[in-house]
């Protein structure tokens, strides 16, 4: 029988690991922790088919309403307006991330100009920064 190799987990996974027990930790100690959190989901948008980012910022609101957080997901704060610049959308939802008490970076948040911003807002207001 084959030995199965064990790779080290890069630094990336180790804080998905980290920050995927927080939130359950979260909620296996009493729901009501989570209850009026404020959490803020951040992640790619520019670029993207309308459709698919729209799906997947649902997706994530959706989990996390249903472990109590009060979930602010800026598809839904700030639409898509035809001749909207990025510098207005970001003007309408930097404040939003300020009022929040957890940030929720989606996997691809790292391609995303926006993202980033929102991440250096969070750190800078010191706000929990969770990974997908």
């Amino acid at each position: 029988m084959k030995e199965k190799e064990l790779k080290p987990k890069t630094g990336s996974e180790v804080a998905k690991g980290i920050m995927s027990g927080f939130l359950s930790h979260m909620i296996s100690e009493d729901k009501k922790t989570c209850s009026g959190k404020k959490i803020y989901i951040a992640g790619k948008i520019t670029g993207l088919p309308y459709d698919d980012v729209v799906k997947k910022f649902k997706d994530a609101q959706i989990k996390l309403e249903k472990l109590g957080f009060e979930v602010f997901n800026p598809i839904e704060i700030s639409p898509f307006v035809e001749g909207k610049t990025w510098d207005e959308y970001m003007a309408e939802l930097l404040p939003v991330v300020e009022k929040c008490h957890i940030i929720y970076m989606l996997d691809n948040w790292i391609d995303s100009r926006g993202a980033k911003d929102e991440r250096q807002r969070a750190i800078e207001k010191k706000l929990v920064i969770v990974y997908q």
